[in-house]
């Protein structure tokens, strides 16, 4: 208690003093903050869409009904609040005078748990009971198409015919065909009298489970999992509906991260050096407690219990601050946010925090714990503020390394990964200290040009001579926050690169599965004629995975599952090879080497596979060897025709074989009555052939993906305001400083409008060189934070550059005017002088 009595004493007498560092910490902790409230809603809000998609918390499919214990099972694991069931088949539906490939899906009463029904008439329904009172249909647009049928009219599935009722746009529950055919929704009740469900048909029958509130959707699954232990039966969970959709959203909680820690670095950096200051100005009476009898331990003490004060008030003013823009942000940003996304800062944020402050004031209080531990106490007692910088390099290194410890280990901390954490933490401090040699460099030379420079002039370089260290951290904390403002700006090009869909013709409009080998190159003619075109038209070969480096696989998936390989000469536009080498043309029989094999990196990951790995299929009963020879990335939202497995040609080429395809329609008024025509079409000349509407699948994902804009955008524009503020701070608070600096030139006969001048001109000179030097260093870090640690294109905005040199210099230059016309109106220092 006796150090907490001190360390407030000293607190209330400093005044005014701490004014500039309390400032700076709040908005220090007000990034991370509102950063965490944004990630915490939108990893809820992703929670219920997903949800929504799935219609259910978890659903259990299998080719089989579950016997009594089973379900008893089931719903003793689950708890379940509420259940539905669901029978899915695929088969052919017949129209006037076509047939198709349809997915039909029987809807039982209370389908579905979760989402809804939405029609192309705008209406929506979270409801199939119409399904359930008489044999009609819910049908998607591109099964209307290929069977040339509309709304009213009658469709054939098996023995039976409905009535189509409504065109369903999206619609809700998991489905195994992963959308290979159009959906037909009709009533669990009619199933039956189609006549498709009988024994020995293939049917996959689903139950849709809602657990309890509060319980934990990811470990009740593997209870089931556990529990069940049968292959053939496959539990689905919301999780697993956002799958594809995994890269963006990895991508924007390390986005906020990367915006978080960059703008926390620079409101640590600016704390940690007025703290400093502070702290100095302290150690004299930390000499006069030690003349007392009081301990150098002790008198540490005091001064971590002063900083821990400053740091925790600072904490809980952040809080109050960020819960009131969470409950104003709606009304203030509602446009920007999607519907039922709801802000909100949980406790354990502010915990986290917390736990950061602690550590984080031990790291501010280490650098004059070891000056009291190493100097005489004759030098305490004389010690002043300036004395900042007077340590041996061995004690300054002592000094600051906790501080960046403490930073590595936050960042390790919120981004999971300690590589990615290294790449930031390593970026932000190698432009920390780039930028505090390159401001020696250049004032030194600045201020060795003042005796050839005459007039207002020479009086600014002046200026900018005198307190070497304080105009030192004044430029790093410029370049760091020129840095801020170009980095938002490149990583949200980025952002919107990644979420918006490629527009125009390059859209996919339609896909082309089970294309057979003899009427392939018939397909460009075709879609020709009818204003379409048919692009990466691929050969897919089905074979058996059966050793790995001349072992047998293990791996369940490989031995039930076949895989999909092709060949190809050189990878597509959705491809790029980021490790090995590409083919080297076809496959020669007379060389010795095994055939070359490109793979799918984040398939290479997640096997364990790697270049040189040697592999062994079974391609209808012939055995065929290849060797990994390059890692490719795949950017699968193109809906191209990718692969993980591809073959250099030569090899596969006369395997039997199927073809899948793109089918792109060029954008305009015509283009949904071309795609329906053609589709029609394909199905009456081709009736082999499966085509799907991928834009349609591509829209529903972007629709999730770009709903999460708003809050993107948001962050930017927080980080951009943070680093202002934070600017504001330092400028206010070393402009303090040299209070005395300014008294005496006003004794020495210069007028307040003379000394704006010049600090204006200082400030301008130094906001100049610091904002051209961080929009420099913003490239750098675009390629660390993109390349590096989102693994995406770095987009440069080269238009943020000019306007945030700009922006920098007028907003600095500017609060240094109000800054000095603060302080030229301060009384009492003339006096003193």
């Amino acid at each position: 208690m006796m150090f907490l009595r001190l360390a407030l004493r000293e607190l209330k007498k400093a005044g005014s003093k701490l004014v500039a560092v309390f400032f700076i910490l709040v908005v220090g902790f007000l990034g991370p903050l509102f950063s965490s409230a944004l990630k915490s809603s939108v990893d809820t809000y992703i929670g219920l869409r997903s949800r929504q998609m799935l219609s259910a918390d978890i659903a259990v499919s299998s080719l089989r009904e579950l016997t009594p214990e089973e379900d008893k099972s089931l719903l003793d694991l689950t708890k379940a609040t509420r259940t539905t069931n669901e029978l899915e088949f695929m088969t052919m539906a017949r129209g006037r005078d076509v047939s198709t490939l349809v997915e039909v899906r029987g809807v039982a009463e209370g389908f579905p748990l979760s989402g809804e029904f939405q029609f192309e008439d705008k209406s929506k329904t979270s409801s199939a009971a119409p399904l359930l009172a008489a044999p009609i249909a819910w049908v998607f647009p591109e099964a209307l198409a290929q069977l040339g049928l509309a709304v009213g009219d009658e469709v054939a599935i098996g023995q039976t015919k409905f009535e189509i009722a409504a065109v369903v746009i999206d619609g809700p529950g998991t489905s195994r065909g992963v959308g290979f055919a159009p959906k037909m929704y009709i009533g669990l009740p009619f199933v039956k009298m189609t006549g498709l469900t009988q024994f020995g048909s293939q049917v996959y029958r689903r139950k849709y489970i809602e657990l309890p509130k509060g319980m934990d959707v990811p470990s009740t699954a593997a209870k089931i999992k556990e529990t069940l232990a049968d292959p053939d039966i496959f539990l689905r969970t919301p999780a697993d509906s956002m799958a594809s959709l995994e890269r963006f959203f990895g991508f924007y909680n390390l986005y906020l991260v990367s915006i978080s820690m960059i703008v926390f670095a620079l409101s640590w950096v600016s704390a940690f050096y007025i703290i400093q200051v502070f702290l100095q100005e302290r150690l004299k009476n930390a000499g006069v407690l030690m003349t007392f009898g009081a301990s150098r331990e002790a008198s540490g003490l005091v001064s971590l219990a002063e900083v821990m004060i400053v740091m925790i008030f600072s904490l809980v003013v952040a809080a109050v601050i960020v819960v009131g823009m969470v409950a104003l942000a709606p009304l203030a940003f509602g446009s920007l946010f999607p519907i039922g996304f709801v802000l909100r800062l949980g406790l354990g944020d502010i915990a986290r925090m917390f736990a950061i402050t602690v550590v984080s004031a031990i790291a501010f209080a280490m650098p004059v714990s070891i000056r009291l531990r190493v100097s005489t106490l004759q030098d305490l007692l004389s010690e002043t503020a300036g004395g900042v910088g007077r340590m041996t390099r061995r004690q300054a290194i002592l000094s600051y390394a906790p501080l960046v410890l403490v930073f590595v280990l936050l960042s390790i901390w919120l981004m999971r990964s300690w590589q990615q954490a290294l790449q930031l933490t390593g970026g932000v401090f190698a432009a920390l200290l780039v930028g505090w040699l390159l401001a020696r460099v250049v004032f030194r030379a600045l201020f060795a040009m003042r005796k050839n420079t005459p007039g207002f002039a020479r009086l600014v370089l002046l200026q900018l001579a005198r307190s070497r260290f304080g105009v030192n951290l004044c430029f790093v904390t410029l370049v760091l926050g020129t840095l801020v403002l170009n980095l938002v700006p490149h990583l949200l090009k980025s952002a919107v690169a990644e979420i918006e869909p490629i527009q125009g013709k390059e859209i996919p409009a339609l896909f082309l599965f089970n294309v057979p080998e003899a009427v392939a190159p018939q397909l460009g003619s075709f879609a020709t004629e009818r204003g379409a075109e048919i692009r990466f038209l691929s050969p897919m070969i089905l074979a058996r995975l059966m050793k790995v480096n001349g072992e047998s696989t293990r791996d369940d998936g490989f031995q039930r599952f076949p895989v999909r390989l092709s060949y190809r000469e050189k990878p597509i536009l959705s491809e790029k090879i980021t490790s090995g080498e590409a083919f080297k043309g076809p496959f020669d029989p007379t060389t010795s080497s095994l055939p070359e094999i490109s793979m799918e990196e984040n398939f290479a990951d997640r096997n364990g596979f790697g270049i040189g790995d040697r592999f062994e299929f079974d391609v209808q009963g012939v055995p065929v060897e290849g060797r990994v020879t390059s890692l490719r990335t795949v950017k699968w939202t193109d809906f191209n025709p990718n692969f993980f497995m591809v073959f250099q040609p030569g090899v596969l080429d006369d395997a039997p074989k199927t073809f899948i395809a793109n089918v792109n329609i060029a954008a305009g008024e015509q283009r949904e009555q071309l795609k329906s025509k053609f589709q029609y079409d394909l199905v009456r000349d081709f009736p082999d052939m499966n085509v799907i509407d991928i834009s349609r699948s591509l829209e529903r994902a972007m629709e999730i993906v770009r709903s999460i804009l708003g809050p993107v955008r948001a962050a930017a524009w927080i980080a951009v305001a943070m680093t202002f503020l934070i600017l504001l701070g330092v400028i206010a608070h070393n402009l303090r400083l040299r209070t005395r600096e300014i008294e005496i030139q006003k004794l020495l006969g210069a007028d307040a409008g003379l000394i704006r001048r010049l600090i204006s001109a200082e400030y301008f000179v130094l906001s100049l060189v610091a904002s051209v030097l961080g929009a420099g260093f913003s490239i750098a870090m675009t390629l660390i934070v993109s390349l590096g640690i989102l693994d995406l294109p770095a987009k440069i905005d080269y238009g943020a550059f000019a306007i945030s040199v700009v922006l920098t210099v007028l907003v600095t230059t500017a609060i240094a005017n109000v800054s000095a016309r603060r302080v030229l109106g301060l009384r009492g220092t003339t006096r003193r002088l």
